[in-house]
């Protein structure tokens, strides 16, 4: 009899472990899911709060500043451009200016002309050298002339929307000058590109008197469109005159 209740008593110590552990179990089994549901959770949130939300935010204030920065300098480059006048934006380079004695005027030669017999290139690198000359009775101003980067072409904007080119070629003047009196003056077009366009003048000392012709020359080669001076250069000439070459004017007595 002592040994049965003695079983029913561990039998029920038993059952009361065993469910006190399974409900231990399950409760710890329960707190890691909600404690890693929670974790889960709180993640998820920090990272949508983070990149989602505040990256983006800040990548869209700048994307909005930028193209609304963007949107106002195109505004104003399309107003720029349609109110910006077309002109030309380079111009002739001098290459070189040379007195010659003649000039090769020979069209089927192959020097046809280039400055031939005696001549002298007139430097501007630096404006205390000043060439002596002493051709008589005639010379010749020659000039070389770069227009590689000139615009020989103008837009003309018409009403019907259609823009038209006009031929615009460029347009020069070759002014020499003795002693502040200009003595001959050429005006001329370049109608064509090219690294070399050869003008020259003719200068004619014939016709003035021999002591007038004696000193500083100088020569100007002027944009005509521009009125902008490309280049000034200066000579001296000097000569020592026979007495037939000495031209006298004769005075007039009352």
């Amino acid at each position: 009899m002592a040994t049965n209740n003695i079983n029913k008593y561990l039998f029920a110590l038993g059952s009361f472990v065993i469910v006190i552990y399974l409900a231990s179990n399950t409760s710890n089994e329960h707190n890691e899911i909600v404690a890693n549901s929670d974790n889960s959770i709180n993640t998820d949130f920090n990272q949508i709060d983070d990149y989602d939300f505040s990256t983006s935010l800040k990548e869209l204030d700048n994307s909005t500043e930028y193209s609304s920065d963007e949107l106002y300098e195109e505004n104003n480059k399309d107003e720029n451009e349609s109110f910006e006048p077309k002109i030309k934006k380079s111009i002739p380079t001098i290459n070189s200016i040379k007195i010659a004695k003649q000039i090769d005027i020979d069209e089927k030669s192959e020097t046809y002309r280039d400055p031939i017999n005696s001549y002298k290139t007139i430097t501007t690198l630096d404006k205390n050298v000043i060439k002596d000359i002493n051709y008589y009775p005639e010379f010749y101003v020659w000039t070389s002339i770069n227009t590689e980067l000139v615009d020989l072409k103008t837009t003309k904007e018409m009403s019907n929307e259609q823009n038209v080119y006009e031929f615009n070629p460029t347009n020069l003047s070759i002014t020499v000058s003795c002693n502040n009196q200009i003595i001959a003056n050429k005006d001329f077009q370049i109608n064509a590109k090219t690294p070399r366009w050869r003008e020259w003048i003719k200068i004619d000392l014939d016709p003035f008197e021999s002591e007038s012709i004696l000193g500083q020359w100088n020569i100007k080669i002027v944009d005509i469109e521009n009125k902008e001076i490309l280049e000034s250069r200066s000579f001296n000439f000097n000569k020592e005159f026979n007495p037939d070459e000495i031209k006298q004017t004769a005075q007039v007595l009352d």
